[in-house]
């Protein structure tokens, strides 16, 4: 269809969302320029998870850092549709948690906040009550380094294990 051919545009159909890279880099590296806001924002996310225990470890023989909490957890649907949406507002909590906590996040971004500064991110979780543990691989690299790159188009690779 020609760029500029308005005749040919069906009267009705779908359009795509498209979300650029720059608005990624910017959610990223613009709201959490350093190291230590993006694992504050990880910690944050283990608080509103209602762990009531966050360890933080660095393995620099590894280069890592292991963030290990004792929170709800998540299946395969809280990935998908919670962790893993971009921008998923949620509505600031009207009433506190089993804890008594007030919910920090609201605006589904905090995964974003290691990315600028790992290759990759590994998530292994695992929903309370539950004997499957899920693992994500995130290749964070690909976020900042492809040029003509469209997030749509980014899989997590993923595997359900028995624990």
């Amino acid at each position: 269809m020609a760029k500029n051919n308005l005749k040919d545009i069906p009267k009705k159909g779908t359009l795509e969302i498209k979300v650029d890279k720059a608005v990624v880099k910017h959610l990223s590296i613009g709201l959490y320029r350093n190291y230590a806001l993006a694992i504050k924002e990880l910690i944050s996310n283990a608080y509103d998870a209602g762990a009531t225990e966050v360890k933080v470890k660095l393995d620099l023989k590894r280069k890592r850092i292991v963030i290990r909490d004792n929170g709800r957890g998540m299946d395969y649907y809280d990935l998908d549709n919670e962790y893993l949406n971009i921008g998923l507002h949620k509505e600031p909590s009207r009433k506190p948690d089993e804890l008594g906590r007030m919910r920090v996040g609201t605006f589904g971004i905090g995964f974003l906040a290691p990315l600028p500064y790992c290759k990759r991110m590994v998530v292994i979780t695992k929903k309370r009550r539950s004997d499957e543990v899920f693992q994500a691989t995130i290749k964070a690299t690909n976020f900042f380094s492809k040029g003509n790159w469209d997030i749509k188009d980014e899989k997590v690779e993923y595997e359900i294990m028995k624990s």
